[in-house]
C-alpha cells in the first residue's frame, strides 16, 4: 500500500503512513514545502512504535525541465527507531532560477520498501538579505559615522562575499567609496568622517552585492539630534535601539 500524505502547508509537508512491509508499522516524515537557492533542504524522519528498528531513508530533489527529469540534489541516512533525526540535502546553489522542483523520498526496512512519497516545492527566488546598522540615526558636523554591513542567506547563515559601499551626500555626490570588500562571517564594519561643513539632510549608504543594491539613509543636521541606532533591512528602513554602536576597523 503507498504510503498517503496527510498534511501539505505552505512551509512544511507533513506524511504519516501504513508501512509496506508489514501492516501496523508507522512513520513520520517533516520536509519544508518550499526551496530556496542558498538554503539546505532538511528532511526529518521518526520511525514510530509500530515501525521497524531500522529503515535507510534516501531524499532527493528533482528538477523537472523540457521533459526530462534531473536528480539535482540528495542525500541518505540510517534511521533508528524511537528517534526523530534529520536528514540534510545540500543547499540549491545561488543561481537557480524558478523551475519545477520536486522533493522525492523513499525508505527502506531489511523487509523491502517502506515507504514512497513526492511532493511539488515552491520556489522562492530571495536567496540573501543585507543588513545596514549605523550607531546613530542622526548626526552633526565633524561627527564620525560608524556602520555595519552584515549578509546573510535565506537560511540566516553568514553569507561571506565581495561588497561595494558608496557614501553619498542628499544630491547624490559620491563622498567616499569601498570596492570588494570583505568581512569575518559576512560582517563588515567601517567608519566615515563628517567635515565641519557637510552639506545637511539625508545621506545615503549604498551597498551592492552582486547584482542587489541597499540604499538605506542617516540624517546630516545641526540641532539638537536624537541618538537612537538606525538599521535598515531588505529594502525597509527603521529606527532600533540596538546594543551598542558598531565596531569600526
Amino acid at each position: 500500500m503507498r504510503g498517503r500524505s496527510l498534511l501539505s502547508a505552505a512551509h512544511f509537508l507533513c506524511v504519516c503512513a501504513t508501512a509496506l512491509a508489514a501492516p501496523g508499522s508507522r512513520f513520520l516524515v517533516t520536509a519544508p514545502g518550499t526551496i530556496r537557492p542558498g538554503a539546505n533542504v532538511t528532511v526529518g524522519v521518526e520511525l514510530l512504535e509500530n515501525g521497524p528498528l531500522q529503515a535507510t531513508v534516501k531524499a532527493q530533489v528533482l528538477k523537472k525541465a523540457f521533459n526530462t527529469t534531473v536528480t539535482i540534489l540528495e542525500a541518505e541516512g540510517v534511521f533508528e527507531r524511537g528517534f526523530f533525526k534529520t536528514l540534510t540535502l545540500p543547499s540549491l546553489p545561488l543561481d537557480s532560477v524558478d523551475e519545477t522542483y520536486e522533493l522525492h523520498i523513499t525508505g527502506h526496512s531489511q523487509d523491502g520498501l517502506l515507504f514512497s512519497n513526492s511532493t511539488r516545492l515552491s520556489f522562492n527566488a530571495k536567496r540573501m538579505s543585507v543588513l545596514i546598522q549605523t550607531d546613530k540615526a542622526f548626526y552633526k558636523p565633524k561627527q564620525e559615522v560608524k556602520f555595519r554591513v552584515l549578509t546573510l542567506l535565506s537560511d540566516f547563515k553568514p553569507y561571506k562575499t565581495p561588497v561595494n559601499i558608496f557614501i553619498k551626500d542628499p544630491k547624490s555626490n559620491m563622498i567616499q567609496q569601498w570596492f570588494s570588500q570583505q568581512g569575518d562571517l559576512g560582517v563588515i564594519s567601517k567608519t566615515f568622517q563628517l567635515s565641519s561643513h557637510p552639506m545637511l539632510g539625508d545621506w545615503s549608504i549604498q551597498v551592492q552585492v552582486n547584482m542587489r543594491v541597499s540604499t538605506p539613509s542617516f540624517y546630516v543636521g545641526a540641532g539638537d539630534l536624537d541618538s537612537c541606532s538606525h538599521a535598515y533591512v531588505a529594502g525597509i528602513s527603521q529606527l532600533s535601539r540596538l546594543p551598542g554602536p558598531a565596531a569600526s576597523d
